[in-house]
């Protein structure tokens, strides 16, 4: 599973949906022609939300056709782009992924959590200089933004190239996930574990991955178990190349 935490990304994502398009449609002078603005943006704001609602129940080329319809109302929605990027991804389509996150970007810079997005994306690919780069400013933007350190924690904890991890400051930043968000997502432990892991503290480890596991969904237990028998072995986990199974997926993501 890709990038995401159970934050739930839907819920500061859709009510972006009509002021992005009110935004776009004010910009122009539409003279008397208000009733066709807000039927425009109601109409875009159900293709975006019905998109959201495919996303979460699994129908992802669902999710990117109604993305798109959005699209073709609001160009310049940055969470449409975000959204579409998403299903994406989900469904295999890393170049169409990374595509819409940079245009969502290019959109909006200064959005924190298209950037995490984005950075878990380079993540995956094995950009990890880029993923980097997306953390950092991310966390510079905003710097309560829990998903941000852990994506940012699970790169340094576990990245295959030494030259990207870092035992203490992948530490911390775990924790101070867990410290802004909380830990009832099963994730943010999971990648707390591989923090100590990473730094040589496997009994934490072993403890933190205990409580990941008694969290996890049925699908992820297995491998919960086989992350579990590595530090009981005093090993920490590394990535095997791009081929991620990062603690988090692309929104709840």
């Amino acid at each position: 599973q890709p990038i995401r935490r159970a934050l739930s990304a839907t819920e500061p994502v859709r009510y972006l949906a009509c002021p992005a398009c009110h935004q776009r449609m004010n910009r122009k002078n539409f003279g008397g022609t208000s009733g066709i603005i807000a039927d425009l943006c109601r109409e875009h704001g159900t293709w975006f939300n019905r998109g959201e609602l495919r996303y979460e129940q699994g129908d992802f080329n669902g999710a990117v056709q109604d993305y798109s319809q959005a699209l073709r109302i609001a160009p310049k929605d940055a969470a449409a782009y975000n959204s579409r990027g998403h299903a994406y991804y989900r469904l295999g389509g890393i170049r169409e992924a990374m595509r819409d996150y940079d245009q969502a970007v290019r959109l909006n810079p200064r959005d924190a959590a298209i950037l995490t997005n984005r950075g878990d994306a380079h993540a995956f690919q094995g950009n990890y200089a880029l993923a980097a780069q997306d953390f950092r400013e991310a966390i510079r933007l905003d710097n309560q933004l829990g998903r941000a350190y852990q994506s940012a924690a699970w790169l340094m904890a576990t990245c295959p190239d030494q030259r990207f991890r870092s035992p203490q400051l992948g530490l911390d930043s775990a924790k101070k996930a867990i410290e802004l968000d909380g830990d009832e997502d099963f994730r943010y432990l999971e990648t707390l574990a591989a923090a100590y892991a990473n730094a040589g503290q496997f009994e934490e480890a072993r403890q933190t991955q205990a409580q990941a596991l008694e969290k996890a969904p049925e699908q992820d237990l297995a491998r919960f178990k086989r992350r579990l028998d590595l530090y009981s072995a005093n090993r920490p986990y590394r990535e095997s190349g791009n081929v991620t199974q990062a603690p988090r997926q692309i929104r709840s993501r």
